[in-house]
């Protein structure tokens, strides 16, 4: 395969929708196919100009397809691969967005043995707590970091290929390792999700005692639980898919305000300080 023409989207929601948005407007592929379950959010994808053409066909959808991203939730992605896989072309190299890698990879490669087909797992930085077609936006990868996770039998000729389309939409395309990206997002991702419906469900615990607490939250905690409106049958998938990173993670976490915890109850002011002082320093540095 010389270059990626016609692309299949299965899952054509926040995520699959804005990458054929950014596709179509790059105008680097000749067809997007969107594939899916309800006729009528592919409907309403096609007159967002996200798809040219759409089904429900998943077979059907990825006969002629070079590039297929499967944008479902984590655990539908190995039992997607195996449905469409007597359909797929012989060349043909797939992706997906999902947010846990290690398992998804082994999984796919497993069911892709012996096949000449590619697979060649993809993360997008990107996104937001409102799901849904209505809320895919072209530009919504730009400055953001795609991760690609190529397994052990991946050449890199369809690396190159894959590579060089993502970087059109505008994201910042970096590879890594399917166990070090689980990792990494463990604390850059999950950890923070967790938090913030935990946050929340705190709050709703402590509304039971103080009547009054729903209507004095603030900028700051809207700001901080923003992600805990996210569709929680993906946060749960996630969570259970990467369960032995997130746990490190909530232990190191849990550390933490322990420390806080006695910092406070032996008043110890430059700890507490030193605290927030290096929290502010090392956010202004990421977020500068």
């Amino acid at each position: 395969m010389s270059q990626i023409k016609t692309v299949a989207i299965i899952g054509v929601g926040l995520i699959g929708g804005s990458l054929g948005m950014a596709l179509k407007k790059s105008r680097a592929v000749g067809k997007v196919i969107g594939i899916g379950r309800h006729p009528e959010k592919l409907k309403k994808a096609r007159q967002l100009k996200a798809i040219d053409e759409f089904t429900n066909d998943f077979p059907g959808g990825v006969k002629d397809a070079d590039l297929v991203v499967v944008c479902t939730p984590v655990g539908l992605i190995a039992p997607t691969i195996k449905r469409i896989l007597p359909a797929l072309k012989k060349g043909c190299i797939i992706t997906d967005v999902g947010s846990v890698k290690a398992p998804v990879v082994t999984a796919a490669e497993k069911i892709l043995r012996a096949k000449k087909i590619h697979f060649i797992g993809g993360h997008p930085m990107a996104g937001s707590e409102q799901a849904g077609i209505s809320n895919a936006q072209s530009g919504l990868f730009k400055n953001a970091a795609w991760i690609l996770t190529p397994g052990s039998h991946t050449s890199l000729k369809e690396i190159a290929l894959l590579h060089h389309l993502l970087s059109l939409t505008g994201a910042r395309v970096v590879l890594l390792d399917p166990k070090k990206h689980d990792q990494i997002v463990s604390v850059t991702s999950h950890l923070p999700h967790l938090l913030a419906a935990s946050l929340v469900n705190y709050l709703a615990a402590q509304s039971r005692k103080h009547k009054m607490l729903h209507n004095l939250t603030a900028g700051g905690f809207r700001d901080m639980t923003r992600i805990a409106s996210s569709p929680p049958e993906i946060w749960t998938d996630i969570s259970l898919m990467n369960k032995q990173e997130i746990i490190k993670a909530l232990t190191e976490f849990n550390r933490l305000t322990s420390k806080m915890i006695s910092a406070l109850k032996a008043n110890k002011k430059k700890q507490v300080f030193s605290l927030f002082a290096q929290a502010k320093q090392t956010r202004d540095r990421i977020f500068k």
